[in-house]
Protein backbone atom coordinates (compact mmCIF):
# COMPACT_ATOMS: atom_id res chain seq x y z
CA UNK A 1 0.00 0.00 0.00
CA UNK A 2 1.13 3.51 -0.80
CA UNK A 3 0.05 6.82 0.68
CA UNK A 4 0.56 10.57 0.65
CA UNK A 5 -0.60 13.13 3.23
CA UNK A 6 -1.73 16.50 1.86
CA UNK A 7 -2.30 18.52 5.05
CA UNK A 8 -1.07 22.12 5.24
CA UNK A 9 0.00 22.09 8.89
CA UNK A 10 3.58 20.72 9.04
CA UNK A 11 3.29 19.30 12.59
CA UNK A 12 0.04 17.47 11.84
CA UNK A 13 1.42 16.16 8.53
CA UNK A 14 4.46 14.74 10.35
CA UNK A 15 2.29 13.14 13.04
CA UNK A 16 0.12 11.48 10.36
CA UNK A 17 3.18 10.22 8.49
CA UNK A 18 4.60 8.78 11.71
CA UNK A 19 1.33 7.03 12.52
CA UNK A 20 0.89 5.61 9.01
CA UNK A 21 4.51 4.45 8.89
CA UNK A 22 3.78 2.15 11.83
CA UNK A 23 1.49 0.21 9.45
CA UNK A 24 4.45 -0.44 7.12
CA UNK A 25 2.89 1.58 4.29
CA UNK A 26 5.05 3.23 1.64
CA UNK A 27 5.24 7.00 1.27
CA UNK A 28 5.01 8.09 -2.33
CA UNK A 29 5.85 11.43 -3.85
CA UNK A 30 3.63 13.31 -6.26
CA UNK A 31 5.57 15.49 -8.67
CA UNK A 32 4.06 17.46 -11.53
CA UNK A 33 5.31 15.89 -14.77
CA UNK A 34 6.55 19.28 -16.03
CA UNK A 35 8.88 19.66 -13.02
CA UNK A 36 12.49 19.15 -14.06
CA UNK A 37 15.05 18.21 -11.43
CA UNK A 38 18.76 18.07 -12.10
CA UNK A 39 20.58 14.81 -11.48
CA UNK A 40 22.46 16.55 -8.66
CA UNK A 41 19.22 17.22 -6.76
CA UNK A 42 16.81 15.08 -4.75
CA UNK A 43 13.22 14.92 -3.56
CA UNK A 44 12.47 12.70 -0.56
CA UNK A 45 9.45 10.45 -0.09
CA UNK A 46 6.06 11.89 0.75
CA UNK A 47 6.67 15.22 -0.97
CA UNK A 48 4.16 16.96 -3.25
CA UNK A 49 5.44 19.32 -5.96
CA UNK A 50 2.74 21.31 -7.79
CA UNK A 51 2.72 22.62 -11.34
CA UNK A 52 4.94 25.51 -12.40
CA UNK A 53 7.68 24.95 -9.78
CA UNK A 54 11.20 25.81 -10.96
CA UNK A 55 14.26 24.42 -9.19
CA UNK A 56 17.86 24.88 -10.27
CA UNK A 57 20.82 22.62 -9.44
CA UNK A 58 21.82 20.97 -6.17
CA UNK A 59 18.37 21.31 -4.58
CA UNK A 60 17.42 18.89 -1.83
CA UNK A 61 13.78 18.73 -0.75
CA UNK A 62 13.07 16.79 2.43
CA UNK A 63 10.47 14.22 3.37
CA UNK A 64 6.78 15.17 3.43
CA UNK A 65 7.19 18.67 1.98
CA UNK A 66 4.59 20.64 0.03
CA UNK A 67 5.98 22.84 -2.75
CA UNK A 68 3.20 24.93 -4.24
CA UNK A 69 2.52 26.47 -7.64
CA UNK A 70 5.09 28.78 -9.24
CA UNK A 71 7.66 28.53 -6.45
CA UNK A 72 11.22 29.30 -7.60
CA UNK A 73 14.03 27.48 -5.80
CA UNK A 74 17.61 28.65 -6.39
CA UNK A 75 20.81 26.62 -6.48
CA UNK A 76 22.25 24.82 -3.45
CA UNK A 77 19.00 24.96 -1.46
CA UNK A 78 17.97 22.48 1.22
CA UNK A 79 14.34 22.40 2.35
CA UNK A 80 13.85 20.50 5.63
CA UNK A 81 11.35 17.72 6.22
CA UNK A 82 7.63 18.60 6.41
CA UNK A 83 8.14 22.20 5.30
CA UNK A 84 5.67 24.14 3.15
CA UNK A 85 6.63 26.47 0.31
CA UNK A 86 3.48 28.41 -0.66
CA UNK A 87 2.66 29.73 -4.15
CA UNK A 88 4.96 32.31 -5.74
CA UNK A 89 7.74 31.99 -3.15
CA UNK A 90 11.23 32.82 -4.40
CA UNK A 91 14.18 31.20 -2.64
CA UNK A 92 17.64 32.49 -3.56
CA UNK A 93 20.73 30.33 -3.84
CA UNK A 94 22.61 28.70 -0.96
CA UNK A 95 19.62 28.76 1.40
CA UNK A 96 18.93 26.27 4.19
CA UNK A 97 15.34 25.94 5.41
CA UNK A 98 14.93 23.89 8.58
CA UNK A 99 12.29 21.20 9.16
CA UNK A 100 8.67 22.16 9.81
CA UNK A 101 8.92 25.65 8.28
CA UNK A 102 6.15 27.51 6.48
CA UNK A 103 6.93 30.08 3.79
CA UNK A 104 3.84 32.20 3.05
CA UNK A 105 2.69 33.15 -0.45
CA UNK A 106 4.99 35.54 -2.28
CA UNK A 107 7.77 35.46 0.32
CA UNK A 108 11.29 36.15 -0.93
CA UNK A 109 14.32 34.57 0.71
CA UNK A 110 17.66 36.22 -0.13
CA UNK A 111 20.76 34.20 -1.09
CA UNK A 112 22.79 32.69 1.76
CA UNK A 113 20.03 32.68 4.39
CA UNK A 114 19.38 30.05 7.07
CA UNK A 115 15.83 29.66 8.36
CA UNK A 116 15.59 27.79 11.66
CA UNK A 117 13.23 24.86 12.31
CA UNK A 118 9.50 25.48 12.81
CA UNK A 119 9.70 29.08 11.62
CA UNK A 120 6.93 30.91 9.79
CA UNK A 121 7.71 33.45 7.08
CA UNK A 122 4.65 35.63 6.44
CA UNK A 123 3.02 36.33 3.09
CA UNK A 124 5.12 38.73 1.02
CA UNK A 125 7.93 38.89 3.60
CA UNK A 126 11.41 39.66 2.29
CA UNK A 127 13.98 37.78 4.36
CA UNK A 128 17.40 39.47 4.34
CA UNK A 129 18.88 37.98 7.54
CA UNK A 130 19.09 34.53 9.12
CA UNK A 131 15.98 33.44 11.04
CA UNK A 132 16.26 31.76 14.44
CA UNK A 133 14.29 28.54 15.06
CA UNK A 134 10.62 28.93 16.08
CA UNK A 135 10.36 32.50 14.78
CA UNK A 136 7.48 34.26 13.04
CA UNK A 137 8.81 36.83 10.57
CA UNK A 138 6.72 39.40 8.66
CA UNK A 139 7.19 42.45 6.46
CA UNK A 140 9.66 43.98 4.04
CA UNK A 141 12.31 43.68 5.22
CA UNK A 142 11.20 40.78 7.39
CA UNK A 143 11.21 41.48 11.12
CA UNK A 144 10.59 39.25 14.13
CA UNK A 145 6.92 39.31 15.17
CA UNK A 146 6.80 36.64 17.86
CA UNK A 147 8.03 33.21 18.85
CA UNK A 148 6.23 30.18 17.42
CA UNK A 149 5.82 28.62 20.87
CA UNK A 150 3.49 25.77 19.92
CA UNK A 151 5.42 25.05 16.67
CA UNK A 152 2.25 25.32 14.57
CA UNK A 153 1.34 27.48 11.59
CA UNK A 154 -2.45 27.45 11.84
CA UNK A 155 -4.06 28.12 15.21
Amino acid sequence: MEFIVAVGEPSIRKALYDKLASFKLNYIKIIDPAFILSRFSSVAKGTIIHTGVLATCNVHIGEGCLINTRAVIGHDVTIGDYSVVSPNVTIGGNVNIGPGCYLGSGAIIRNGINIGANSIIGMGAVVLKDVKPNSVMVGNPARFLRENIDKRVFR
